[in-house]
């Protein structure tokens, strides 16, 4: 996607679930991030970046410092803890909103809305410290390239960038097929988790536009084999998923949320998935399906195994920006891309930059192979 569709998207997260968007974890989906714990793991991460940082920088100033991709601000507010000025750049403004709420130190922490592929707003040798985590994947590579080429600018004398990239996916190992009739399962809700129609004789779900709502959904394995654990098989993972369907029942969001399998299932056993899904931004009614899947064999329905459907009835106003969006627009989705090592080492090298560590991480989760890079202008 461009840096347009991509602060669209980002806006999008920002009206649904902002902390969940930025913190992923499986277990606070559907809004259940709670404020303190989440600027907690901010401080956290600062505090032993810093002292690994310092630990191969000593000198590095602690003046002035750059959060790139701040979200809603839980870097930059604990940067603030270890530097006199903190600058916080987005490329949402509906995020930098939420950040502007949070600030707890004035003036001492500016948020910016940068919507270019370039950081022209600061001038030449600006921070000590340039830090970003987890944001650099969410682009294509040609505006990775370019913000890091930025950040090479933007160093002072002394100052240390840190920032984490992909550089490639993991290829599978090559497993055997799945036998065919392992894709058998029965998905449900309880009726009690719906609202009941105007006619009261059936069910569906009423929500307003980008509202989050947490369902617990149950899956019966009706097959004559074990479901693995998702720990078992590193590469094959069942997992529920959904997608949002139009009145004509053509899929217009693909695979917009995943629920992981976190136990093996025997055959007829029952597992509880509790997943949250997130409304259409524009009022109508639509209709959600819930699939199985396995990652290289794809959709059980693809298989002849039915997907539960139901019925959406989305009222209330329109989400924020909805007016801004084509309507044939999909929902708010996470894009993953990489850059090489070698050319990310090249940018470091043309820019007279001095690499102090390259180290493999796992921000990109098990798909990726992943680096930190942490560089300092000599």
């Amino acid at each position: 996607m461009d840096l347009d569709e991509l602060r669209r998207n980002w806006d999008g997260y920002a009206q649904t679930d902002p902390l969940w968007a930025i913190i992923a974890r499986h277990d606070k989906r559907g809004g259940r991030w709670e404020i303190g714990e989440f600027f907690a793991t901010g401080r956290h991460e600062i505090k032993h970046e810093l002292a690994r940082i310092r630990g191969l920088a000593p000198k590095m100033g602690s003046r002035r410092a750059l959060d790139f991709g701040c979200g809603v601000g839980r870097l930059s507010q604990a940067l603030c803890e270890s530097f006199e000025f903190v600058d916080a750049v987005d490329i949402s403004a509906s995020m930098l909103d939420l950040a502007r709420k949070h600030n707890r130190f004035g003036e001492n922490c500016t948020y910016h809305l940068n919507t270019r592929d370039d950081l022209t707003v600061f001038k030449d040798c600006s921070f000590d410290l340039i830090y970003t985590n987890m944001v650099l994947q969410h682009m294509k590579p040609e505006y990775a390239q370019r913000y890091i080429a930025e950040f090479m600018r933007l160093l002072s004398k002394g100052g240390v960038a840190v920032f984490q990239l992909p550089a490639k996916r993991v290829e599978p190992d090559v497993e055997p097929d799945l036998p065919d009739d392992l894709f058998q399962a029965e998905i449900w809700i309880d009726s009690k988790e719906l609202d009941r129609t105007e006619d009261g004789k059936s069910h569906e779900l009423r929500m307003r536009p980008g509202e989050t709502r947490l369902l617990t959904i149950h899956v019966k394995n009706q097959s004559p084999h074990t479901w693995p654990d998702n720990a078992e098989r590193h590469h094959r993972k069942i997992q529920l998923g959904d997608h949002w369907l139009d009145t004509e029942g053509a899929v217009f969001v693909e695979d917009d949320h995943r629920g992981p399998l976190d136990k093996a299932l025997a055959p007829g056993e029952t597992y509880e998935f509790e997943m949250g899904i997130t409304g259409h931004y524009r009022p109508g009614e639509y209709y959600v399906a819930f699939d199985m899947m396995e990652d290289l064999s794809g959709w059980f329905s693809q298989r002849g195994c039915p997907a539960l459907i139901i019925p959406v009835r989305i009222a209330g106003e329109a989400a924020v920006h909805a007016e801004e969006r084509p309507e044939q627009e999909h929902a708010p989705r996470m894009e993953m891309h990489g850059v090489k090592k070698e050319k990310v080492l090249e940018i470091i090298k043309d820019a007279g930059v001095e690499v102090l560590a390259v180290d493999k991480d796992n921000a990109a989760g098990e798909n990726w192979i992943s680096y930190c890079y942490t560089v300092r202008r000599a």
